[in-house]
């Protein structure tokens, strides 16, 4: 009988004991979450470098004053659409710096959006939307690469079908916002471009 009111009691204690540490856990992890009066847009699922935020990628959490990041946003709507320039875990607030511009069509009414077949489909990869670069060609007469954009956008990347398919590396389409003379020009080229990230 006393055998079995000791293990009894030795099992209460082990129960009681995982209860506290239980409790001690969920009180530490409360702490760590930062309870304020201030709206902060923060990710409200895990999202995906340089894929564009919708409605459903965000959300608002109450931040003390103190936590606020200097170039945070208050409205969701303020960041629909735009580029993370990393990937986002759960809950974390959304900053300027960490997003690049949204750039799905041309910036300007005298603009065309151009699709620029580019042969190095691994220089692609480095390559977002929104980025700046500068085109290049091959001169019909010489094969010298020459000058063919200077500064435009990347407006959207699309690996190549095939190279997917077949793991052959055969290129890549972009889509970059340019002038309609230049639009012009590029078009009466045949060869793959090249390009250069500018930075910026």
């Amino acid at each position: 009988m006393a055998h079995e009111l000791l293990f009894r009691l030795r099992r209460y204690r082990r129960a009681a004991a995982a209860v506290a540490l239980g409790l001690a856990a969920m009180l530490a992890a409360s702490r760590l979450i930062p309870v304020g009066d201030t709206e902060v847009v923060v990710t409200h699922r895990d999202v995906t470098a340089g894929q564009p935020l919708t409605a459903r990628d965000v959300t608002v959490a109450h931040y003390p004053k103190s936590l606020v990041p200097a170039d945070g946003f208050t409205d969701p709507d303020d960041v629909v659409g735009a580029l993370p320039r990393t990937d986002f875990t759960t809950g974390t607030p959304v900053t300027a710096a960490m997003l690049r511009p949204a750039a799905s069509v041309p910036s300007r009414a005298s603009s065309v959006a151009f699709p620029l077949h580019v042969a190095d489909a691994e220089a692609v990869k480095l390559l977002h939307p929104g980025d700046h670069i500068m085109v290049f060609r091959r001169a019909p007469d010489t094969g010298a690469a020459e000058v063919a954009a200077d500064d435009v956008v990347v407006l959207s990347i699309r690996h190549s079908h095939a190279a997917a398919l077949s793991g052959s590396e055969t290129g890549a389409l972009i889509t970059v916002d340019v002038g309609k003379h230049t639009a012009r020009l590029l078009a009466g080229t045949d060869s793959a471009y090249t390009f250069a990230l500018l930075g910026g």
